[in-house]
C-alpha cells in the first residue's frame, strides 16, 4: 500500500497519472490548492476519474456520483439499527457485560456503472440489484 499526500493541484496530478498502483483509492481530497483555491471534492473526483489510467475507489458516496467507480460505506440508517437491537437487549434484562460489542454488519455500496463501462467491467446483475444506489 503506497500512500500519497498532496495539496497543490500539480502535486496531485502528477501523483495520478503516474500511478504505479492497480487502482486509486481517494480518502480526502479536501485540501488540494490550484490557483491558490481549494477545488471542490466533486471537481478534483471527476478530474482524477478522467486522468487516471487505473480505476479509482471512493470512500464517499459524492465520490462516486462523481466518477469514482464504487464505495462501501457505513450505512448510518443500518448502523442505528444495530445499536437500537443492542439496546432493546439491554432495556429487556441482558447485562450489559453480556452485549458483545459489535462492528458493523452491512454497509451500502455505492456504483458508478458509466465508470464501469468506461473500465470494459461487466458487473453482474445480482450486484447492481444488491447495490443501495447506482448512478
Amino acid at each position: 500500500l503506497d500512500v500519497q499526500l498532496s495539496t497543490t493541484f500539480e502535486e496531485w496530478a502528477r501523483i495520478v497519472r503516474s500511478c504505479p498502483a492497480d487502482f486509486i483509492y481517494l480518502t480526502d481530497t479536501s485540501m488540494i490548492i490550484k490557483d491558490g483555491k481549494a477545488l471542490e471534492r466533486h471537481e478534483i473526483t471527476a478530474w482524477t476519474v478522467a486522468n487516471s489510467k487505473v480505476p479509482v475507489v471512493a470512500a464517499t458516496d459524492l465520490d462516486t456520483s462523481a466518477g469514482a467507480l464504487f464505495a462501501i460505506l457505513n450505512d448510518e440508517r443500518k448502523w442505528g439499527q444495530q445499536a437500537g437491537e443492542m439496546a432493546v437487549r439491554i432495556l429487556t434484562g441482558t447485562p450489559v457485560n453480556q452485549v458483545p460489542v459489535e462492528s458493523m454488519r452491512e454497509g451500502a455500496l455505492i456504483i458508478n456503472s458509466k465508470t464501469a463501462q468506461k473500465y470494459h467491467l461487466d458487473i453482474p446483475y445480482e450486484i447492481l440489484a444488491n447495490a443501495d444506489t447506482v448512478y
